[in-house]
């Protein structure tokens, strides 16, 4: 039984895959702030993982400043305040995180120091995870994210096997530290493999071979909770997590896995706990799960989209409606049409006379409404057309203000992705090739 294994898959951990910070640059993290108190079984909580891929990064946190290098990694929970700044040039740092869906009791019950460092001049694991992450990110190869997601969380695991997760100097004891312990680890496997069963202090006593008062006295004084309080806790968040899973137990299902005799039994316990109902607290999952996309906020939608699929391509129309007002607006303010610049462009990128044919064939946009555009062009003298041949080129004029309007456009499409990482935008690339090339 891998009692770590069975925690983080329980509390519901996700590896999160953020962005690429390069240069020289300062940024601070306000904290966490909670929502509603009634809410907070159900709100998610992250731990922050900062990899120092090249360069140095300084991170001050709770009047402490430390110098990460390359290979070095840092994590701290999502609600301390810290600052970070990176003043080397060459400086690249990826930002990740640990996401538990369990919300911060999980947070809490791990225990940790305020921050885990990973030095990677002492970690060869985690230095060759760090290369490794930041490989995967900056080649985009096939399978990228998957990749990085399992990298993301086998540097937690290294960190919570670290001696400084276990070893707890902020607290002094905690749940790493039981389960580190050979004896304390021993109890807690038997607990999390039948949580079920009635245990009893004097039966996993015995199991360990040790006599009931000093099991009791070195369990607490490991993991700050009795034997059996601990086997309650454990129990009950399981039931959360099932709660919160599938709808295809039943409450009374849920109470007898738990090793709960009657639904009064079960309800009043987890009420202590979580101060709700099972029911409440269910409904409350179900609630969070079916919250409204973003998209079905912003057309004020009801009801939820039909399928995926149609969410997805009013969100590619309304995305590009977005995108494309500015550039129209840059447009107007030159005297065109996006079409006719991107007839400019077409002429200009092939270097030769083009017929109405070939000129057509290039086009980013339909065809229709391109007479119009190349008339308008060749009386603002933007273009040519050779009547014998009927074929049109570019003039100096049209050279001229595709001029002007190179720089404003690079730094119209650079400002419209600046939040997006260089893997993020080939991503993204390679989807929307995807989408204008559905199978048969």
């Amino acid at each position: 039984m891998d009692v770590l294994a069975d925690f983080l898959n329980m509390v519901g951990t996700v590896p999160q895959i953020g962005r690429s910070i390069a240069g020289a640059k300062e940024w601070v993290h306000d904290g966490f702030h909670p929502g509603p108190a009634s809410d907070a079984s159900n709100r998610s909580a992250q731990i922050l993982i900062y990899a120092v891929a090249r360069g140095e990064m300084r991170l001050s946190c709770e009047n402490q400043q430390q110098m990460l290098v390359r290979g070095d990694v840092v994590f701290l929970p999502d609600d301390v305040l810290h600052r970070a700044n990176t003043t080397q040039e060459e400086s690249i740092v990826l930002t990740t995180a640990i996401e538990f869906s369990s919300g911060p009791i999980a947070i809490a019950t791990l225990s940790l120091p305020t921050t885990i460092v990973l030095r990677g001049r002492d970690n060869s694991v985690s230095k060759e995870l760090v290369e490794r992450l930041s490989a995967e990110l900056r080649d985009d190869r096939g399978g990228w994210e998957t990749v990085s997601k399992g990298i993301v969380m086998s540097l937690f695991v290294e960190a919570l096997r670290s001696n400084q997760a276990c070893s707890n100097t902020d607290g002094g004891h905690g749940w790493l530290r039981g389960m580190s312990d050979p004896e304390i680890g021993h109890a807690l496997k038997l607990m999390h493999q039948t949580p079920e069963h009635r245990w009893t202090v004097a039966e996993l006593a015995e199991r360990l071979s040790i006599s009931r008062s000093a099991f009791a006295e070195r369990f607490k004084s490991i993991t700050g909770r009795p034997p059996l309080e601990y086997l309650t806790w454990w129990r009950l968040q399981c039931a959360a997590t099932r709660l919160r899973s599938t709808d295809e137990l039943t409450i009374s299902d849920i109470a007898r896995g738990g090793g709960y005799q009657s639904d009064a039994a079960f309800g009043k316990a987890f009420r202590r706990e979580f101060g709700m109902s099972p029911g409440q607290f269910r409904r409350l999952a179900i609630a969070k799960k079916h919250t409204p996309s973003q998209l079905q906020l912003e057309l004020k939608k009801r009801n939820p989209f039909d399928v995926p699929e149609q969410e997805a391509g009013l969100n590619l129309m309304k995305t590009a409606e977005t995108l494309k007002q500015p550039f129209v607006s840059l447009m107007t303010d030159h005297g065109l049409a996006g079409l006719e610049y991107n007839i400019l462009r077409v002429l200009r990128g092939t270097g030769a006379n083009l017929s109405h044919d070939e000129l057509l064939s290039q086009l980013l946009y339909e065809a229709k409404g391109i007479p119009e555009s190349l008339q308008r062009l060749v009386s603002k003298r933007h273009i040519r057309i050779n009547k014998t041949t009927n074929r049109y080129s570019i003039t100096k004029r049209g050279l001229e203000l595709l001029s002007k309007l190179d720089e404003p456009i690079i730094y119209l499409h650079r400002r419209q992705f600046s939040h997006f990482s260089a893997g993020e935008i080939a991503e993204l690339n390679r989807l929307l090739v995807k989408a204008r090339s559905p199978a048969n």
